[in-house]
């Protein structure tokens, strides 16, 4: 005895009931076509929901097609059976399949004769197809007709319903995977940040902080307007191509000028706002450029705080957009600075400048880390914030920095938390850890550049005593030496019998940085100008005095090589 409507109806509505309760819509979807195959008694059944950026209905889930799913079949909207049904908003039905009315070969393939689709709607709008298709020609009834509108629109509430936790899911996991987990150690440059989505919706907020090449420090927060996955999507673009302009050029305005144009090339529809900042290499300045993005608090020692004089800039996306303007502020020790997105500030029940002077009297120059938990406790205060907060705070140590001897301290030396930095004239010697890695590499690297900061001839960096060095390690001496040539200096390496000398031939540097057995030969060769020399530490060496010189690798001899 055939099920009645009502049975059939009765069960796909259960289905998509306990599906709901699982919260997992390709479970959801899986099962609802396994049951609107049965109760229709198809030999197929597919859902295919709609990718609007692409405009194409992409195969979700299927049974008895499952060849749709596993070769991410894509429909163009307005093409074949489901395209059709996408762009009409209403049921079909074909009762006899052939090249001209399927836009998909594996129906013609797996020799499906009739077909009957239905739009998945929510709030009017489709958002996808469900169809079934039968191996024997069939007459389909309006009210199979009907009971397959009805799953559809239980198939759309319910994908619909549960798209917005995954969104938010997975928007929340992009973003934290974009946000630093662990802010740089940057020697003589403290900082912490917060992070509160709004109203438990993650929006496209962010704050960074890294390095650069020249030693300066770029610290940037921003702001993509709207909320959910596709805003931390673009919030996510916009953090990897900041950073790659930042690492072409230190002007503020010029990497605010080129992510506007990038932006508004390939991604149109795109707002921002984004503030850039960049530390000097001793840190006592700062050059500051805004893109409609609210200025920083700064508070010195002493002083009040105050909101920092800015040029106004258009937001990154506005068209026809003028140059922007860097603006340098000087960063005495103690000094804080305190970036913040609008959420911060703003609240529908008050003015702007009430929200920044809230945040003015909150700013004090003091630890970064009770600076944030000020800001937030006093801004929470008065009332909830409703929109995402970044909040990022940073201050130029107000203590001596480690390593800052003055050249003219013959022989003195002064330990930092991992490494020594002694003189010998015009020679600086930083004696390197037991071990390098991504946990200490750009601390190192700090230390190389402070010692560069007081324009040696030489630096040699003591890797007698160094067991390990990966590849983290290896790049820090490779920017240390950019940092050396630039002020006219030279890096030298020392290695002795350690096993660092082999990484150093693995990865080439070896042709780069010259070595010497120890620092004591290191301290009697002559400076060699623009040429360097490269010796061979091998560990097998049992003669020092056997090492042997040579210029720069273009100028060896052809065939010649570092020896022993």
């Amino acid at each position: 005895m055939q099920p009645s409507w009502t049975e059939k109806l009765r069960d796909i509505q259960s289905i998509t009931d306990a599906a709901l309760s699982v919260l997992d819509p390709q479970s959801l979807l899986e099962a609802l076509v396994e049951r609107v195959k049965e109760a229709l008694q198809a030999d197929a059944a597919a859902v295919l929901l709609l990718d609007p950026l692409a405009g194409h209905l992409v195969a979700t889930a299927s049974s008895g097609l499952a060849e749709e799913v596993r070769q991410g079949v894509r429909v163009p909207v307005g093409q074949g059976f489901a395209g059709q049904i996408a762009v009409l908003g209403h049921p079909l039905v074909l009762e006899d399949v052939d090249r001209t009315k399927v836009a998909n070969p594996i129906l013609l393939a797996k020799g499906i004769r009739s077909l009957m689709g239905a739009p998945l709607l929510a709030d009017g709008k489709v958002t996808g197809v469900l169809h079934v298709g039968t191996l024997d020609r069939r007459s389909f009834t309006q009210e199979d007709v009907d009971l397959l509108q009805l799953a559809a629109d239980r198939a759309a509430l319910a994908v619909q319903a549960l798209a917005v936790p995954f969104d938010r899911a997975a928007a929340a996991t992009l973003q934290c995977s974009l946000m630093p987990s662990v802010l740089p150690a940057i020697s003589g440059l403290q900082m912490a940040a917060r992070y509160v989505p709004g109203s438990g919706n993650v929006g496209g907020d962010w704050y960074d902080v890294f390095p650069l090449p020249s030693g300066e420090v770029c610290a940037v927060i921003g702001d993509v307007a709207g909320s959910g996955l596709r805003a931390a999507v673009i919030m996510g673009r916009m953090r990897s191509t900041l950073r790659a302009y930042a690492m072409e050029t230190t002007d503020p305005a010029e990497i605010l000028d080129r992510l506007d144009r990038k932006m508004r090339h390939f991604e149109p529809d795109a707002i921002a706002t984004v503030l850039c900042a960049i530390f000097s290499q001793p840190l006592d300045q700062v050059r500051i450029c805004a893109a409609g993005h609210l200025p920083p608090v700064v508070a010195r020692p002493g002083e009040p705080a105050r909101l920092a004089e800015l040029p106004a800039g258009l937001l990154i996306g506005v068209p026809s957009a003028p140059s922007r303007q860097t603006t340098t502020l000087d960063v005495p020790q103690g000094t804080v600075l305190c970036l913040y997105t609008d959420g911060l500030v703003e609240r529908r029940d008050r003015t702007l400048d009430d929200g920044l002077a809230r945040l003015r009297a909150a700013v004090a120059a003091q630890d970064p880390e009770t600076g944030c938990a000020a800001v937030m406790a006093a801004m929470s205060e008065a009332d909830p914030h409703s929109d995402d907060v970044a909040l990022l705070i940073l201050r130029r140590d107000p203590r001596v920095l480690p390593g800052a001897v003055s050249p003219a301290r013959n022989g003195t030396a002064t330990a930092g938390p991992e490494w020594d930095l002694s003189w010998s004239g015009k020679h600086a010697i930083v004696t390197m850890p037991k071990e390098i890695d991504s946990t200490n590499s750009s601390r190192l690297y700090q230390a190389l550049t402070s010692a560069a900061a007081h324009s040696p001839d030489v630096i040699t960096a003591d890797l007698t005593g160094t067991a390990f060095c990966d590849s983290a390690g290896v790049h820090a001496l490779a920017l240390a030496d950019q940092r050396a040539a630039e002020i006219g200096a030279e890096l030298r390496l020392a290695t002795g019998h350690s096993p660092v000398a082999r990484i150093l031939r693995l990865t080439g540097m070896d042709q780069v940085l010259p070595q010497y057995h120890n620092v004591e030969q290191s301290l009697a060769a002559r400076r060699t100008g623009l040429v360097s020399r490269c010796v061979d530490a091998r560990v097998d060496a049992q003669d020092p005095d056997e090492f042997q010189e040579f210029k720069h690798p273009h100028d060896r001899p052809v065939g010649g090589d570092c020896q022993t």
